[in-house]
């Protein structure tokens, strides 16, 4: 779900629900879209 919405391009949503969902693991979802960002 939060792969989908970072296709979207709503970056700042997907921040916004993790860190609302839990902060440990808005860290986690942090690096996996850098890791994302390098793959692409």
């Amino acid at each position: 779900y939060a792969v989908y919405l970072f296709s979207q391009n709503h970056e700042e949503l997907v921040g916004v629900y993790a860190s609302q969902l839990a902060p440990h693991l808005c860290v986690d979802l942090f690096v996996h879209i850098m890791e994302i960002r390098l793959m692409a």
